[in-house]
């Protein structure tokens, strides 16, 4: 039985904070719309470069809503070029990265009713997986704003007026940091689901036809069974005429407590 890693490295999509924690750096030694512009370059280039150069073509939306928030406020500085006080652009980044991916959070199940709409099994796979990850990564940087928002909080209402030195921690340092501390969460996390699949066994994905087009974990088969089709071997005892059922124990993966034939299982990739 052919294994491989349960999550490979590129569907770690907290990389896609990687524009706007660069950004949040430059605005510390250059100008604010100067870092706006690189990093909103180097962000374009990550995303043509994540989908068109790699491998497997992988949609990191949390690098679209990094990208796309640079984008918007490298637009705003050429309306007003003292668009941001100086020093509160790293909190602003971050402000921005918190309601966008709480807003990818709450509302997966819409995107997850638009990409449904998609002919291609294979593609659905890495779609369904991509937003996944995805989501993963959104959780942690929404709960990382939400500690941030209440440790500012306790801040105000003990410490007020704040310091300049709170201050430089709370809304220069504290958002990078987080950002990062983000990306190694959901490493962390990663590596411990390698751990735990390292030995799950494989299923294969085919099409109408029954070509094999993709390959999923047999845990997963059952969670994603209307967007893409695993075969299943099924056995039938037939006696004078007479079909035999059994009803399934309740921790079966698929249909539990449901009557059926007693033998049935996925095929192994």
């Amino acid at each position: 039985m052919r294994r491989r890693k349960a999550i490979p490295l590129a569907f770690n999509m907290s990389f896609g904070l990687i524009p706007v924690i660069l950004c949040m750096l430059l605005s510390e030694f250059i100008l604010d719309e100067h870092a706006l512009y690189i990093s909103s370059l180097v962000g374009l280039i990550y995303s043509f470069g994540s989908y068109y150069l790699s491998r497997k073509r992988i949609y990191n939306f949390v690098l679209y809503i990094s990208t796309g928030i640079l984008i918007l406020l490298s637009a705003t500085t050429l309306l007003s070029m003292q668009m941001f006080p100086w020093g509160t652009l790293p909190f602003t980044l971050e402000v921005m990265m918190f309601i966008m991916n709480a807003i990818l959070f709450f509302g997966q199940n819409i995107i997850r009713r638009i990409f449904n709409l998609k002919k291609c099994p294979e593609c659905d796979s890495v779609i369904c997986k991509s937003l996944d990850s995805s989501i993963a990564s959104a959780k942690v940087i929404s709960i990382m704003g939400i500690l941030h928002c209440i440790t500012i909080a306790i801040f105000l209402a003990f410490f007020h007026p704040l310091t300049k030195e709170a201050n430089l921690i709370l809304f220069q340092i504290l958002p990078p940091f987080l950002l990062l501390s983000s990306i190694i969460i959901n490493q962390m996390g990663i590596r411990y689901a390698n751990h735990v699949f390292s030995q799950e066994e494989e299923v294969p994905i085919v099409n109408k036809q029954g070509n094999i087009i993709g390959r999923t974990y047999l845990s997963e088969a059952p969670i994603y069974k209307n967007d893409f089709i695993n075969p299943v071997i099924r056995i039938a005892f037939i006696h004078n005429g007479m079909l035999f059922l059994s009803k399934r124990k309740a921790n079966c993966i698929t249909e539990s407590n449901k009557i059926d034939l007693p033998l049935e299982i996925y095929l192994r990739f």
